[in-house]
């Protein structure tokens, strides 16, 4: 029971006694894919994420992000929305970062709305902190502190050791300006600790909590790999304790049926215009898997010691904990580094969930990076500013049989990622009148368009842009385009 003065006190911050909003942190790793973080939760080297978040709660096998891009991806956690209606559609300016998105109507400001109080720690949006001569108006400038926030440890360089953090909160109402030598998720996990600790001293308001480790994102380029290119010289640093942690086998590269594809005819031009990837370079691929893995341990590690700070403080059981990445990754698959592209390997991402309301099994249903800021509105009884493209899960946690999504677009309009061209995509759910395809159609020199059946080619290798199913595709696409758009169709009924 709360103390007379509690209650006061949640009187004074306009927050009902009654309210049984949940306390909710949102865990993204940058740049981890389904096919690692599946591989490491099936082998015990994830133990906090499988105990306390997949058999504690739903696993969602078919988790994927609408652009398989950093910043782009982050902008539709914070808005429901595809990329084509929030307007940042690639990682800096001239097309996207820090500068496109507008904070002042997003899920921060929502949650805030609805008597939250909020923190942010870890990675941002691509471009926040980076040019102190910018006005203080402007999120460039690394005193800049978004609208909405109560605590904010605010990365502003991405390395693993010695990076900078902008830190502030509203109590004090100080920026300062801090460089720290700690393993960086080692120290995002104290910040997050320490936030629920000083929240939790005043037990008065449900919180929100951002939590965004940089890790597994490749880091620095390392010399002597022989690797030209220097997608593939780059690597992750792991803390100390998990360097050459793992079992031999992580030091051989998985390669599935389309990894350094032979024949990529049937791709678009950038794909037919790259070589083979050489000896070295798959030797660089797999050193970055390795390493990649290794970094992962330390994101388990955070887990951990979050749980720990909320079973300490009697939170776990009020508390919704959401893990996921903003899109997946390459390691040669179709002769590709990274992302980008919408096959399979780049927008199939992790996500696992557990709180109040959320039951534990799993849900097979395409969930996309859409539906995190409908859900998060849904659970803290909040109003949304923006139109958003997504829909919240709750409905599916209660029945999984709920009517759900047919399709979903995959899209990227931007001229920053050369040699990559423009594309969109669509991916059909399996219960589709074209179950479990991908049609893509880009805008390069040859107007290339791919149709896979991932049914009977689930790795994408052969396309058939003559199937009688093409037409319908491109309709979708047709749909899906500027969906959300004036005088056009939702994105939901699109989907449907």
């Amino acid at each position: 029971m709360k103390q007379p003065w509690k209650i006061l006190l949640m009187w004074l911050l306009c927050i009902s006694p009654a309210m049984a909003a949940p306390n909710i942190i949102l865990i993204v790793a940058d740049d981890l894919d389904q096919q690692l973080f599946s591989r490491m939760y099936a082998d015990g080297y994830l133990p906090n994420i499988k105990t306390h978040l997949g058999d504690a709660g739903t696993q969602f096998s078919n988790a994927f992000v609408t652009e398989a891009l950093c910043c782009p991806s982050r902008a539709t956690f914070f808005t429901g929305q595809y990329a084509h209606n929030h307007g940042v559609v690639d990682n800096y300016k001239p097309y996207g970062g820090v500068t496109f998105f507008n904070a002042s109507t997003a899920l921060t400001v929502w949650l805030k709305n609805a008597g939250y109080a909020t923190g942010m720690i870890g990675k941002y949006m691509n471009g926040y902190g980076i040019d102190p001569l910018q006005p203080l108006s402007n999120p460039e400038n690394p005193r800049h502190i978004p609208v909405a926030w109560n605590f904010w440890r605010g990365l502003t360089s991405y390395q693993m050791y010695n990076y900078n953090v902008t830190q502030w909160d509203s109590t004090s109402g100080v920026t300062q300006l801090k460089t720290y030598s700690t393993y960086q998720t080692t120290k995002l996990k104290e910040f997050t600790v320490n936030f629920i600790n000083a929240l939790e001293a005043f037990d008065a308001m449900p919180f929100f909590i951002h939590v965004a480790p940089y890790a597994p994102h490749q880091e620095i380029e390392i010399s002597g790999t022989g690797c030209s290119n220097p997608y593939w010289a780059k690597i992750i640093r792991p803390d100390a304790s998990y360097l050459n942690s793992l079992p031999q086998y992580y030091t051989s590269l998985p390669q599935p049926p389309s990894y350094n594809e032979a024949n990529v005819t049937d791709k678009p031009t950038f794909i037919r215009n790259a070589a083979l990837l050489t000896a070295q370079e798959v030797g660089c691929a797999r050193l970055q898997y390795q390493r990649r893995a290794e970094a992962t341990r330390s994101i388990d590690d955070l887990v951990g010691g979050i749980i720990a700070a909320l079973i300490a403080k009697n939170e776990l059981a009020n508390t919704v904990l959401i893990f996921t990445s903003d899109n997946g990754y390459f390691l040669g698959e179709h002769r590709l580094c990274c992302k980008i592209p919408g096959y399979e390997e780049g927008i199939r991402v992790p996500l696992v969930m557990r709180g109040p309301g959320v039951p534990v099994g799993s849900i097979a249903a395409p969930v996309l990076s859409n539906d995190l800021a409908p859900t998060l509105a849904a659970w803290a009884q909040a109003s949304a500013l923006v139109a958003m493209d997504g829909r919240s899960v709750v409905p599916l946690l209660a029945n999984p049989s709920t009517p759900w999504r047919k399709r979903f677009l995959v899209e990227f309009q931007s001229d920053g990622q050369p040699p990559v061209s423009q594309f969109f995509g669509v991916r059909t759910a399996s219960t589709d009148a074209v179950p479990s395809a991908y049609f893509a159609a880009w805008e390069d020199a040859e107007s290339s368009i791919e149709f896979y059946d991932l049914a009977t080619d689930p790795y994408q290798t052969t396309s058939n842009p003559a199937s009688p199913h093409v037409a319908t595709m491109q309709g979708y696409i047709n749909a899906l385009k500027d969906c959300g758009q004036p005088l056009k169709p939702t994105c939901q009924q699109a989907e449907d």
